[in-house]
Order: C-alpha cells, then sequence, then structure tokens
C-alpha cells in the first residue's frame, strides 16, 4: 500500500514537471518569436530609413555590418528578414565601393596629382 502511494506521488510530480516545463518552453518561443518579428519591424520601419535620409557614410557602413549576419538568422524564428538582408548586402557593397574610392584619392595625392584628385572630387 505505502509503495503505491509513494509511487502515484512520483507520478504526480513528475506530471507537474512535463506540464511546467512544456508551459516554459511555449512562453520562450514566444517570446522570442515576438522579439524578432519587433527587432525586424523596428528595423525596417526605423533604421534604414533613418540611414538612407544621412549623409553619413560611415554611420550605413557600421550599420550594414553590424546587422548583416543578425538579420537572416531571424529567419528561423519567422521573422522572415529577406528585404532586409537585400538592403545590407547593397549597403556593405556601397561601403566597400566608397572605401576604395577614399582609397584611391589617397594615392592619387601620394603621387601628386592634385589636378585629377580634384577632378574624382568633383564626380562624387
Amino acid at each position: 500500500m505505502m509503495k503505491i502511494q509513494t509511487r502515484q506521488k512520483l507520478y504526480h510530480r513528475l506530471e507537474w514537471l512535463v506540464l511546467t516545463l512544456l508551459l516554459l518552453y511555449a512562453t520562450s518561443m514566444l517570446v522570442i518569436n515576438n522579439s524578432g518579428k519587433l527587432l525586424v519591424g523596428f528595423i525596417e520601419d526605423q533604421a534604414v530609413p533613418y540611414v538612407l535620409k544621412t549623409d553619413d557614410v560611415a554611420m550605413g557602413c557600421v550599420m550594414a555590418e553590424a546587422l548583416t549576419l543578425l538579420v537572416p538568422s531571424l529567419s528561423q524564428i519567422n521573422a522572415s528578414p529577406y528585404k532586409l538582408a537585400v538592403m545590407f548586402d547593397f549597403l556593405s557593397g556601397s561601403c566597400a565601393e566608397f572605401k576604395a574610392n577614399e582609397e584611391e584619392l589617397r594615392e592619387m595625392e601620394r603621387n601628386n596629382h592634385p589636378n585629377e584628385v580634384s577632378l574624382c572630387l568633383n564626380n562624387l
């Protein structure tokens, strides 16, 4: 009789443990899913338009470098950030082109070609 009661208590505790773990899992998935959607929404609605309006190339470069790997990883939690991934790849490419132009101007200055430097600056 004692073994049956002990066994029933054990099963009862295991049931509560399983239910508690399932509730924690469901809650954590809900929080993670909503956080991903919120982050993608904020980036689409606030960060990208702000960066595109400004003339600060360095800020766009830093944002693209920081979020290029983060945003596509959110697709695993139903956030669908593919438009943002394309935008950040475009920004990263623009940054690389801007840095290459800056380096080319520095090289021209080092080689004492002031006429070509002023011509390049007028084309930017």
